[in-house]
């Protein structure tokens, strides 16, 4: 599409889709003329060697982006069963994170709290209209799901009691 449309530009992360915010790299594919205005507004730091070893290995490997996202959806189902077994909600969430609304009854600051304990790091009681009973929880995988909702289990239980 680039090639025919002279205003279009193509822009990638590798940060949420293939699970690597820590390198801050992307890419932007489009027409010499979009190029040249983008390069205007380059920053002063170039991409550093890690984060452009990181880039390649996901380009030359088509399906690795696809498997990242699978793991998270799978490990977003994993939280999503435990939070509706613990009568928590999960709005609709289309990232790498989910949303998950505690009972009036439950405080965020006590549940934030006791994963910490259990070594596990969420956001919660955020100051946006709406989210002040929620908890965000940073998605990955399965098998660190599980342990996530074991502790989630285990601190919800404990502030309930």
């Amino acid at each position: 599409l680039v090639e025919e449309f002279d205003n279009l530009a193509i822009v990638r992360s590798f940060s949420k889709a293939a699970g690597m915010p820590g390198i801050r790299l992307g890419y932007l594919v489009g027409h010499p003329s979009v190029i040249a205005a983008a390069g205007k507004t380059r920053g002063s730091y170039e991409v550093n060697a890690v984060a452009l070893a990181f880039g390649c290995f996901v380009l030359d490997r088509p399906g690795f982006m696809s498997d990242v996202i699978a793991d998270v959806e799978n490990g977003r189902s994993v939280l999503r069963e435990t939070a509706d077994r613990l009568g928590l909600r999960t709005p609709a969430c289309p990232a790498n994170f989910q949303l998950v609304r505690l009972p009036g009854s439950i405080s965020t600051d006590v549940v934030v709290a006791g994963l910490l304990a259990n070594g596990y790091v969420v956001k919660g009681g955020m100051p946006e209209a709406g989210l002040d009973d929620c908890l965000r929880v940073t998605l990955d995988g399965p098998e660190i799901m599980r342990g996530f909702c074991a502790a989630l289990e285990k601190v919800v239980g404990q502030a309930r009691s």
